[in-house]
Parts: C-alpha cells; structure tokens; sequence
C-alpha cells in the first residue's frame, strides 16, 4: 500500500500484516491475536502493528457502531523520511499526517526506529516451530513461505519433508 493509505470502515480480511499499522478506535472495540497473546483496543485507544506477521482480529460495534483509522506505514514512505532526518511541512497532507504520526511514535519511544528502519526480508527460521504455532491462520502458502524466510519451492520440499 501507498504511504498516502489510510483507512476508515473496514478491515482487511488477510491475516498478514504487510505493513505497519497504526489504529486509532473511534467507537467500538478490536480484539486482536498474534499466535500467542491477545489484545483489545477499545474506543479511544491506539495501537501499531508490526509488519510481516500474523494476526486474527474480531471486530465488536459499541451502541451499533464501529468507527476506526488505521494508518499504513510503507516501506518507500519509511526510507524517504528517513533519509529527511527532518520534519518539512511542505508535502502533500496526507504524507504530513504520517510523518507527524511517525515522528510522535519515535519521540515517544526511539526503540521503534529499530523496527521501522529495518528493511530486511525475514530470515530461514524453523519451519516446524513457526508452522505449528501459526497453521490456523488464514494466510496463502506464498506468505507462509515468505515469514519462514523461503521460496515457494524450497517452502514446499521443506514442509513435506518435515509434516510428510
């Protein structure tokens, strides 16, 4: 997704999370898991979701109504600001709006430059391990194959050597 996406209504139905997200619940409540915890943002609360992982999620409306912004932040969006060190107001405003986002993020916690700016695919990790904690989720076998740091190919010989 573009750095210019932001969105209100509704979630994608994917359990990938391909970029970071910012969610802001305006009404309502988000339950959220990961393949091991559960949260829940409630209205007024604000959460981020990292990239490249799983997770379900089950939207609950508070008096008939569910209201949400979830703001994407790319990679190309993330190198560009970057390489600014600076904040420029000059940009269109929905590329303002996420670099102000961006920039209260990391006054507030500096450790998630470590996360933002890591631009790295993920690494070969033990496929056993990673399948047995993450199969319920609905995901493709290409993403599957992407989190586990393979290709298709080496995914499937892998897996079937392991599961059979």
């Amino acid at each position: 997704m573009s750095a210019a996406n932001y969105h209100i209504g509704t979630i994608s139905p994917e359990q990938f999370i391909a970029e970071y997200t910012f969610m802001f619940i305006i009404k309502g409540m988000i339950h959220l898991y990961d393949g091991s915890k559960n949260y829940t943002l409630k209205s007024g609360e604000c959460g981020l979701a990292r990239k490249n992982r799983l997770a379900r999620f089950m939207k609950e409306k508070e008096n008939n109504e569910l209201e949400k912004v979830f703001v994407f932040f790319d990679e190309t969006f993330l190198r560009a600001f970057q390489e600014k060190h600076q904040e420029k107001v000059n940009e269109e405003f929905a590329d303002v709006k996420h670099e102000e986002l961006l920039i209260i993020l990391l006054q507030e916690q500096p450790e998630l430059a470590g996360l933002f700016f890591d631009y790295g695919i993920p690494k070969k990790i033990n496929i056993e391990e990673f399948m047995n904690r993450n199969f319920k989720f609905n995901v493709t076998i290409e993403r599957f194959a992407y989190l586990t740091g393979r290709s298709l190919s080496a995914f499937k010989r892998d897996f079937k050597a392991i599961f059979n």
